[in-house]
C-alpha cells in the first residue's frame, strides 16, 4: 500500500513540475512579447523625435540661407542670390504644417510652437526689409 501510495505522489510531483514549468514558459514568453512591443514603440517614437528635430533644423536653414542670400543680393545686385529667399517664401507656410501634423501625432501642445513660429516669421520679416531697402536703394 506505500509503495502504491509512493507512485502515486511521485506521479503526481512529476505532472505539477511539468506544469509549472509549462507556467514559467508562458510567463517567459508574454513577458519577451511585451519587452519587444516596449521597444518598438519606444524606436517609434525616438524616430518620430527626430524627424521633429529635423524639421526645425531644416526651417532655421531656411532662414539663415534667406538671409544670406538678401545679403548677397544686396551685395552684388545678383539677383541669383534670392533663389533661397524666394524658395523660404513660397515653402515655410507647408514646412509649418508638416510640423504641427508630425507634433500632433505624437500627442504635442503645438499652441506651445507659437513663439517659435513668431521668431521665425519676425526672422522672415526682418530680411523682407532688407530686400524692400535693397529695392529702395537702387
Amino acid at each position: 500500500m506505500n509503495i502504491s501510495l509512493l507512485r502515486v505522489i511521485i506521479r503526481n510531483e512529476i505532472y505539477s513540475a511539468i506544469f509549472f514549468i509549462i507556467v514559467l514558459i508562458a510567463i517567459n514568453l508574454s513577458l519577451f512579447f511585451y519587452n519587444r512591443n516596449l521597444t518598438l514603440r519606444s524606436q517609434e517614437v525616438k524616430a518620430g523625435v527626430q524627424r521633429v528635430e529635423q524639421r526645425f533644423e531644416y526651417l532655421w536653414i531656411c532662414v539663415v540661407n534667406c538671409d544670406l542670400g538678401i545679403r548677397g543680393y544686396m551685395l552684388t545686385k545678383d539677383d541669383h542670390f534670392l533663389t533661397p529667399f524666394n524658395e523660404t517664401m513660397t515653402n515655410h507656410g507647408p514646412e509649418f504644417a508638416k510640423l504641427d501634423e508630425m507634433l500632433i501625432r505624437q500627442g504635442f501642445d503645438i499652441s506651445k510652437l507659437t513663439e517659435y513660429k513668431r521668431r521665425y516669421k519676425y526672422k522672415i520679416n526682418e530680411t523682407l526689409q532688407l530686400k524692400r531697402l535693397r529695392g529702395r536703394s537702387n
